[in-house]
């Protein structure tokens, strides 16, 4: 798959399958990327770093996405390590992933039940590009 141009943007789909003999109840959010290129300094750190380290960098940047990619890499290929879970948990968690409706308080306990099976789930290959 050809690298996203810079400057360009682009819209994303991510969905969560809930039932596989019923599409319908698939969770789906949809967003926008623009691509930038790190700067001299960024660029120098990230060369240098471990690829936890450059997930940090990046993080720290708002690079989300090249964030996402490398632990999400990390989480596959070293799937019983504590510290990478703990970081890959601690990602998802800070964007708050499920949104409770405000206007109904019982909500709030079944969105973090949700947020929380999001978090653990293992990650699977998939999909089409």
């Amino acid at each position: 798959m050809p690298a996203l141009e810079t400057g360009k943007e682009y819209t994303w789909v991510f969905s969560i399958v809930c039932d596989t003999g019923s599409r319908d109840k698939d969770r789906s959010i949809r967003g926008k990327i623009q691509r930038f290129e790190p700067d001299q300094n960024l660029a120098l750190q990230l060369q240098k770093a471990s690829p936890r380290e450059r997930a940090v960098l990046y993080a720290t940047a708002g690079f989300w996405e090249d964030t996402i990619k490398i632990m999400a890499d990390l989480r596959r290929q070293r799937p019983n390590d504590s510290e990478i879970k703990t970081d890959w948990e601690s990602l998802l968690k800070s964007v708050e992933l499920v949104k409770p409706d405000l206007k109904k308080p019982e909500t709030e306990k079944e969105a973090r039940e949700l947020e929380q099976k999001i978090i653990k789930a293992p990650l699977t290959s998939c999909c089409t590009p």
